[in-house]
């Protein structure tokens, strides 16, 4: 009787289900302790409610979450259980830390947990990834109709390698413990080996990580003493107008980052290969740590969704609402602003939420991570590969940020003077970027 009503009602309060089953409370104490294990409780005495566990399919319906530490040992975070009416409970183990603050430090998420949105299947990759063990578990292939159902049974069978520390069930830890040592290439095989992964990921056969983003994409290991674990993008290799732009625009990040880097905002560190007809940009993952570290990382899209469901608002608000609630440093909220002011100088019109991440301690602490995806994506080619001219349209600075926007329109103008005299840039976008110079140039004159 009292499982059914926890089925149907979710969490419950003691006095409501005496309510609602006619029963006195010390039935349903009883009752509670008869249900054992399944019974999650949260909180405690008077203000103590109940919620029933339930399986997913033949996963059962609790897990061991584990979180690699930036040594490459596996630490146990705590357990994941599934509760009915789609909620869920992560009950973290003490010596670990938590995780669960705010709204949530009693542990019960409406939904997946906020801290494991990493497990989700984004972008490029994540398709791959999707498409191939939907083949394996019978889900749907694509990742965007999945439910937090279907994230944690492909997380159990081959989540070994996605983004941040968390990695949920023994069989997934497994692999991730001895998936870097199969995996490892040397420097010297790039010029083989880049080119084969690339087409390798294109077929959709690059199913390990599900890094975001939608540019084409994989991951590798370089064992080499200053690089490591890295992502890398890469253009088409033909001579079409789309492939052409690709490499503009890739080549255009790599600068980006220089001019970036060297300010006081961290940004992540890359290089550029041209190998057979590709452009490939090699990006070193900030989540990572030498040979088999990794670091606690979320993105700002999953922190503001559980947080404050305010995704439609610019970077600059973010960094207010983070500083303001003490989850950010005052430096921290700066230079998200700063990045903000200097995509939007740029020309990145794609600096959503999800191209944001927070690296985390454990303790509820947050630091703002190296910035990437840094580009002038209001120059991309549509979807059917045409290019189509767009005009600069850099927004103007608010008072309160014109000292931040200075800075950032500084780096911008040398931005865009490295692309105008940067040799493998094509003459077409060497003339947008003159032109975004001649704006930006304008600009300064007036706030100056």
């Amino acid at each position: 009787m009292i499982s059914r009503e926890l089925e149907v009602s979710g969490v419950s309060k003691a006095v409501g289900l005496s309510r609602s089953l006619g029963l006195s409370q010390a039935s349903i104490s009883l009752a509670i302790k008869e249900l054992g294990r399944r019974v999650i409780v949260f909180g405690k005495a008077r203000s103590s409610r109940y919620a029933l566990s339930r399986d997913i399919g033949r996963e059962g319906d609790r897990w061991p979450l584990y979180s690699i530490n930036e040594r490459g040992l596996p630490e146990l975070a705590g357990q994941l259980v599934a509760l009915h009416q789609r909620e869920w409970a992560f009950i973290p183990e003490p010596e670990y830390g938590s995780v669960n603050f705010g709204e949530f430090s009693d542990g019960l998420y409406p939904d997946l947990p906020w801290f494991l949105d990493t497990l989700r299947p984004q972008g490029f990759l994540g398709r791959n990834f999707a498409q191939t063990i939907s083949l394996q578990i019978g889900l749907p292939p694509d990742p965007g109709n999945w439910a937090a159902d279907d994230v944690i049974a492909a997380a159990l069978r081959n989540g070994y390698d996605f983004p941040g520390s968390f990695i949920l069930g023994d069989e997934a830890l497994e692999k991730a413990q001895t998936a870097f040592i199969n995996d490892a290439e040397s420097e010297s095989s790039r010029e083989f080996r880049y080119p084969e992964l690339a087409l390798q990921s294109l077929n959709g056969e690059f199913p390990r990580s599900s890094a975001g983003g939608e540019q084409p994409k994989f991951t590798a290991y370089i064992k080499e003493e200053d690089v490591g674990h890295v992502v890398v993008k890469f253009s088409g290799q033909t001579d079409s107008p789309s492939d052409k732009r690709w490499r503009d625009l890739l080549i255009s990040e790599q600068l980006a980052s220089e001019s970036i880097n060297v300010t006081s905002v961290a940004v992540a560190k890359n290089r550029i290969f041209p190998l057979k007809g590709r452009i490939f940009l090699e990006s070193e993952r900030f989540d990572r740590v030498g040979d088999s570290g990794r670091r606690f990382v979320v993105s700002l899209s999953a922190l503001d969704g559980a947080f404050y469901g305010k995704a439609d608002t610019p970077w600059t608000a973010a960094a207010d609402r983070l500083s303001n609630d003490k989850l950010i440093s005052v430096r921290d909220a700066r230079c998200l602003k700063w990045l903000w002011w200097y995509g939007n100088l740029i020309g990145n019109d794609e600096m959503h939420y999800g191209n944001i991440s927070l690296l985390l301690d454990g303790q509820g602490a947050f630091e703002l991570a190296p910035c990437y995806d840094m580009l002038p994506m209001r120059y991309r080619p549509t979807s059917t590969g045409e290019i189509v001219h767009q005009e600069p349209k850099p927004k103007p600075p608010l008072p309160q940020d014109i000292e931040i926007w200075r800075s950032a329109a500084a780096s911008a103008l040398e931005f865009w003077e490295r692309v105008r005299k940067e040799n493998r840039i094509s003459n077409n976008f060497s003339e947008i970027a003159l032109t975004n110079l001649q704006v930006i140039k304008k600009l300064r004159e007036r706030f100056d």
